[in-house]
């Protein structure tokens, strides 16, 4: 079988049933419960609709199980981090969010990209103001308008490897909108 190195080392192929496959993962650090039951049993031809069915169902049903307790060790964790943050904290940005900073995973965010595009609508506007208050006023209807599209401002709270985000003041948002229209 040829595969990259990388994953060669990191695979170990196991034969034999379902059972004897799971427990030799045990000395591996891996308990039995957290793999996904495979086996199709030994039904003959008349019956292995039925066996399948019910493999598929027993497979389903241990995801569905999976999926629950992670669900829950998440929220749990999730509370864990919150109860030890300021309030008003943000953990992830969600996809239209406009996240400041610098560099190209910032660029290209996709709440940023939706920016860039409301932003090359108004350009002209922008350029065709004779005074500063008309020029002020532009960004702050647009800030106007990109807040009524559920759009926040976020920036990383301390450090550049801040563990969350925090919604910056409408003062910050409006100068992000007129440096970007420049």
């Amino acid at each position: 079988m040829a595969m990259p190195k990388n994953t060669r080392l990191r695979t170990k192929f196991h034969f034999g049933s379902s059972m004897e496959c799971m427990y030799s993962m045990v000395p591996y650090g891996i308990p039995a419960s957290s793999l996904i039951p495979f086996d199709h049993g030994d039904a003959s031809d008349d019956e292995s609709c039925d066996s399948e069915s019910s493999a598929s169902n027993t497979r389903n049903a241990w995801f569905r199980k999976q999926v629950q307790l992670l669900r829950s060790k998440e929220s749990v964790l999730v509370d864990v981090i919150k109860s030890q943050m300021p309030p008003n904290t943000i953990l992830f940005p969600l996809k239209d969010d406009i996240v400041l900073g610098r560099g190209k995973p910032y660029q290209s965010f996709p709440g940023n990209l939706k920016f860039v595009e409301i932003l090359e609508d108004y350009k002209d506007v922008y350029h065709h103001c004779k005074s500063r208050t008309d020029k002020t006023s532009l960004s702050s209807k647009l800030l106007k308008v990109i807040k009524d599209r559920g759009m926040r401002f976020l920036q990383r709270h301390g450090q550049s490897d801040g563990m969350y985000w925090e919604e910056v003041t409408d003062e910050v948002a409006r100068q992000k909108i007129t440096m970007s229209l420049r």
